[in-house]
């Protein structure tokens, strides 16, 4: 019995030492996360810092910014990543104790501090900026958790404080973690001139830039695409170290940079020489399974590193793609006229034209006897942009010495695209006379840009054995190979382009409407001052249904262009809309719309003295037959013949 008392005695002892234990820590556990919300160096800011220097078991690293970039200064000098900077900077502004020890609470005064290794410091931190200086010494762990002692000041009687592993791992940052891996450092906006150099018989490439656009200068003189330039730049820029090898590497025939197996350089606009990166041999003994890999170094430097080889082979396949690949390099808004003719297809017609005038594109179809006609401004303007971004599918040959082996010496089609004469600048608003000698000379106008002009030859093979249909631009040297299918784009019938408004008066400009049938009968509507009226008396107009025909032939609209009349629309017979203008509106011709027979998708219409007919659609010809009388005893409309 005795033995069972002094058991549940001790048991109840150890149940209750527990529970302290477990409040205590709780309770600890609360005070120290408060206490992780001090700012250690709550007036430091990571922006204002320009200085740091981390010394740690393996040596001292020091960095300086200057002109708002970074540079690690020792162990040796070389560019520093800013992210990897910019990380240490926002530990040391935002480090949290966890918990504070006054100095004076330690037991053993220097010899804790030395047993905390804190004298002099396990890592050491110095950092400055504009009226600033700080120190921060990080020690050993902490015995019971994963907190590290720390002090954050010089001062004798500054305290230790707690703070987590973490925040050591983003302050004591290696070499290796803070050191810049791009390979090559540029500014895309800055570079004025790019090339490639290979060893054996590979081709070298040179591009330069001038007025914003790039330009091909080897192995040819061409047009380069200036998107694809400023892509690869970037690709360029982007590319990154795998592994650092040497920073002072005296000898480079180990790594094949002795005579480098490709050389990429880019010049900028302010430097002097360029910046050229080297290319070595593949580095040796890489698995199957590993990334194969590539040495490399900058030239002007020591260092020797590796790059991902798919990287590097991609960079130097893809710089000859920056050639511009487009046919008629103008841009849509200079296009002025277009003309096409062509004999390669029987079914579309032997030449087609156009032209801008203001806003509008006007066609002058050889069946409308030279007559011009709108057409459909978004057709039209799909057809230049289309122009505009023809691009060859292949590069057939750079010069033009045998025009006849690609058909081209005698074109089955020709378009050239005409450009608009750059406008004068605006005169001076300011309300003084311009100053000028007696012996001044009139400034001559602007010269118009030349035409473009595209020849079609025959269907071939291009070089890689595909397909493609012979081009040539006529001021330009190179035989491009375009897609065959590009033929079928080729203007069609010059009635597929007409504008599919064809009303020549607008609603408000109406002044009657004389509606013809088929059988000879006739209806006249009138409207002044808003108000309708016919010709036949006592009848009652519909001001409603008499609006709607208003509307409809003030903006007529065709379902389709049908082309030519043909005497299955029944038109050689039509009803007839005979529409005047207002008396009020001045230079307005009258119009008279003949209206056929049914055809697929509504009926057949033709403005009267247009060479062409159109459907109108089955709803608007209900609309214009529409009785426009009130009371079922008035007369119909006259109808189309059935």
């Amino acid at each position: 019995m005795r033995n069972f008392r002094s058991t549940l005695v001790l048991a109840l002892v150890v149940l209750g030492m527990a529970a302290y234990l477990f409040l205590d820590r709780h309770h600890r556990g609360t005070e120290e996360a408060e206490r992780a919300r001090i700012q250690v160096f709550y007036d430091a800011k990571a922006d204002q810092i320009n200085s740091v220097k981390i010394t740690d078991p393996e040596g001292l690293l020091t960095l300086e910014k200057k002109g708002g970039a970074w540079t690690i200064t020792a162990p040796i000098v070389t560019a520093a990543d800013p992210g990897a900077v910019e990380g240490v900077l926002n530990e040391l502004q935002f480090l949290g104790a966890r918990r504070t020890i006054p100095l004076a609470k330690i037991p053993g005064g220097t010899k804790t501090l030395e047993g905390w290794e804190l004298v002099p410091g396990n890592v050491v931190v110095e950092f400055s900026g504009p009226g600033f200086s700080k120190v921060l010494r990080i020690g050993r762990k902490t015995a019971v958790s994963e907190m590290l002692y720390a002090r954050a000041s010089n001062s004798a009687d500054s305290p230790v404080i707690l703070i987590s592993s973490a925040a050591r791992d983003g302050i004591d940052r290696k070499l290796a973690d803070l050191r810049s891996r791009q390979a090559l450092r540029l500014d895309p906006a800055q570079v004025r001139q790019l090339g490639l150099r290979q060893a054996g018989a590979a081709p070298e490439y040179a591009l330069g830039r001038q007025d914003g656009a790039w330009k091909l200068e080897k192995p040819l003189s061409a047009a380069a695409d200036t998107q694809r330039v400023l892509h690869w730049l970037g690709d360029l820029g982007s590319l990154r170290v795998q592994q650092f090898i040497s920073d002072d590497a005296a000898d480079l025939s180990p790594y094949g940079l002795n005579t480098p197996a490709a050389q990429f350089w880019v010049k900028e606009e302010a430097s002097k020489n360029p910046s050229i990166l080297l290319i070595g041999q593949p580095v040796p003994g890489q698995m199957k399974s590993d990334t194969p890999q590539v040495y490399a170094k900058r030239l002007d430097e020591k260092t020797v590193f590796t790059l991902a080889r798919q990287d590097v082979e991609r960079l130097a396949a893809d710089l000859p793609a920056t050639r511009d690949r487009r046919v008629l390099p103008f841009h849509p808004a200079e296009a002025a006229a277009i003309r096409a003719e062509q004999s390669f297809d029987p079914a579309k017609p032997a030449a087609f034209s156009a032209r801008k005038e203001g806003d509008k594109w006007l066609a002058a179809p050889a069946a409308a006897g030279g007559k011009d006609l709108p057409v459909d401004r978004a057709a039209l303007l799909g057809l230049v942009d289309d122009l505009a971004a023809l691009e060859a599918a292949q590069f057939v040959s750079d010069t033009t010495s045998d025009l006849k082996a690609y058909g081209l010496d005698h074109p089955s089609a020709t378009l050239t695209v005409t450009l608009a004469v750059a406008k004068p600048e605006a005169p001076d608003q300011s309300g003084e006379k311009a100053k000028t000698s007696p012996d001044a000379k009139k400034e001559a106008p602007a010269p118009a840009p030349a035409p473009v002009t595209l020849l079609l030859g025959k269907i071939g093979k291009g070089p890689n054995g595909k397909p493609v249909l012979y081009a040539k631009n006529a001021a330009l040297p190179f035989i491009y190979g375009l897609d065959p299918s590009f033929r079928e784009k080729w203007p069609g019938q010059p009635w597929t382009w007409l504008d599919t408004n064809v009303s020549p008066l607008s609603a408000d400009q109406i002044g009657s409407i004389t509606l013809m049938g088929a059988n000879g009968s006739v209806l006249r509507i009138a409207r002044t001052n808003g108000l309708y009226t016919c010709d036949r008396p006592g009848a009652i107009i519909d001001a409603g249904a008499a609006a709607g025909k208003w509307a409809l032939l003030g903006h007529l609209h065709a379902v389709r262009w049908l082309g030519p009349a043909q005497a299955s629309y029944g038109l050689s017979k039509p009803a007839k809309a005979i529409v005047q203008p207002a008396a009020e509106v001045k230079d307005a011709a009258p119009f008279t719309l003949l209206v056929g027979g049914k055809v697929e998708g509504g009926y057949a219409m033709q403005i009267e003295g247009a060479p062409y007919a159109f459907v109108l659609s089955e709803d608007d010809y209900k609309k214009l037959v529409a009785n426009p009388f009130l009371g079922a005893k008035n007369p119909p409309v006259p109808a189309a013949a059935k």
